[in-house]
């Protein structure tokens, strides 16, 4: 029998300091749904003018 070791990961942590931590939760709280209803408006306003 042939022994074959098993690879392991290096990185199998994400570790990110507490500001890019909040600037990642305020953007996928407010800044991606902000920008998602206001193209919808965008769109919806365009449409409504034809």
């Amino acid at each position: 029998m042939v022994a074959i070791p098993i690879k392991k990961a290096p990185d199998k942590e994400l570790l990110l300091p507490p500001v890019a931590v909040a600037v990642m939760g305020f953007g996928f709280l407010l800044i991606i749904p902000a920008v998602l209803i206001i193209s919808g408006l965008l769109i919806w306003r365009k449409r409504k003018r034809r």
